[in-house]
């Protein structure tokens, strides 16, 4: 699935692209998470997360800062192995390491995913999204 970071003045904008909805959205996932984590991370940790939705547009920033705020809380660096989406609830696989002093990870901070100009569309599958760095 290829992902596009897009033109902003002070932010990262994201276009995320595929066959699926839900595997748009676990791109946008891992891409966030690799920003702020890198790509060499040990699979030492595993936990679910969930969130409830109202509708699709709702879903797309709820599970993103939900994914970052289990990374911050838990202190863990990693990546979403799988996502299950059901009628109002996600439910994600996360899958990492404990962050360890001293360890270089990513090269940014993401504060959150925002509402501002965000796209999410399921024909054809492709998400818009705006990280708050």
């Amino acid at each position: 699935m290829p992902v596009q970071v897009l033109e902003h003045p002070a932010d990262i904008r994201l276009r995320a692209w595929g066959h699926s909805l839900q595997s748009v959205i676990l791109e946008v996932l891992n891409y966030t998470l690799s920003i702020m984590y890198g790509s060499e991370i040990e699979n030492e940790v595993m936990f679910d997360f969930s969130v409830e939705f109202h509708d699709r547009v709702s879903l797309v920033p709820k599970i993103v800062n939900e994914a970052i705020f289990q990374a911050e809380s838990t202190g863990t660096a990693g990546r979403v192995r799988r996502l299950s989406i059901c009628p109002g609830k996600a439910t994600a696989q996360y899958i990492g390491e404990r962050m360890r002093e001293g360890k270089q990870y990513g090269s940014s901070v993401v504060k959150a995913a925002t509402y501002d100009r965000l796209v999410v569309s399921e024909n054809p599958p492709l998400v818009e999204i705006t990280l708050d760095i």
